[in-house]
C-alpha cells in the first residue's frame, strides 16, 4: 500500500497532538538548527533533508516541532525558532530548563499538567484527559505514552508502580534562559492562547543596575480578579508584582 494511499486512511479527526515524542522532536529540531543556520529553507529540502520523508511521515515530524515551539513558517520557508536555536546552542547546565519550556510549548500536556501538578494519579486518568481534551478515541493511547514520554524527557513527571508524578511547573524552572518579565508575562497571560511571542527583554536594557526599573515599566501587568481564577496563580502572580516593586 503506497504512502498517499495510507494517509487517506489515517487521519481520524479530533484535536491535535504531536504523534512524536519531545526527545525525537529535539533530535529533528538539531537537524533544523543546522539546515537553516543561513535562514528558512523551503519544504523541497526540509522534508528530505531533516525528516527524512517529502510524503506525511515528515508533515507529522514538522506538526510535532510546530506544537513544541521549535520549528515556523511553512513549506514555502521553514525555519527554527529562536527556542529550538537556544537548545541546540545552550551547554548542558541551561539545555534541561529550556527542553522543559519547549515542553509546555504543547497545548495538551500543558494542560494535563497543570491539571494534576503536585499530584500522583494513575495512568488512566492521563488518559481520561485526554479524552477530556477530544483527541479521537482510536488515538487516546498513542498520545497518553507520548505525553507520558515526552514528560519524563522534560524533567516535569516521573511515571512510579503504574502511576505518574507531576512535579516542577514552568515558574520554577531553573535555568531556563526565561528572564523575569518572561515569567510575569506567562502568569498573567496563560489563557491567551499565544505561543512563542516574547521578545528578549534585554535587548533595551543598557545599565544593569536599572534592570528592575526598566522591568517594571515594561511589564505593564495588570491583575483581573473573578471568582473563577486559581487561587494559587494569583499567589504567585501577587508574589511576583511584590518582588518586583508593583504593590
Amino acid at each position: 500500500m503506497s504512502e498517499k494511499k495510507k494517509s487517506k486512511g489515517g487521519k481520524r479527526g479530533g484535536s491535535q497532538f504531536p504523534r512524536i515524542s519531545l526527545k525525537q522532536s529535539v533530535e529533528y529540531a538539531t537537524k533544523l538548527v543546522s539546515k537553516t543556520h543561513i535562514g528558512p529553507q523551503p519544504g523541497n529540502i526540509i522534508m528530505p533533508g531533516v525528516f527524512g520523508a517529502t510524503s506525511w511521515r515528515g508533515e507529522v515530524r514538522a506538526s510535532a516541532l510546530r506544537q513544541f515551539g521549535l520549528l515556523k513558517g511553512n513549506k514555502r520557508g521553514f525555519d527554527a525558532t529562536r527556542l529550538a536555536k537556544d537548545i541546540v546552542a545552550a551547554p548542558t547546565t541551561e539545555k534541561k530548563g529550556l527542553v522543559k519550556k519547549a515542553c509546555f510549548q504543547c497545548k495538551i500536556i500543558k494542560h494535563i499538567h497543570e491539571t494534576f501538578f503536585n499530584d500522583a494519579v494513575a495512568l488512566f486518568k492521563v488518559r481520561q484527559q485526554v479524552l477530556n481534551f477530544q483527541v479521537h478515541p482510536d488515538n487516546a493511547d498513542k498520545c497518553m505514552s507520548i505525553i507520558v514520554e515526552s514528560m519524563e524527557y522534560a524533567g516535569i513527571a516521573k511515571t512510579e508502580n503504574n502511576q505518574i508524578v507531576f512535579t516542577e511547573s514552568i515558574e520554577t524552572t531553573d535555568n531556563s534562559g526565561e528572564t523575569p518579565e518572561e515569567k510575569i508575562d506567562d502568569i498573567d497571560g496563560g489563557n491567551s492562547g499565544s505561543e512563542d511571542t516574547i521578545d528578549d527583554p534585554t535587548d533595551d536594557v543598557n545599565n544593569p543596575n536599572d534592570n528592575r526599573n526598566n522591568l517594571v515599566g515594561r511589564a505593564n501587568v495588570q491583575i483581573k480578579i473573578d471568582p473563577s481564577m486559581d487561587p494559587e496563580k494569583l499567589e504567585r502572580l501577587l508574589s511576583v508584582l511584590k518582588k518586583f516593586g508593583q504593590i
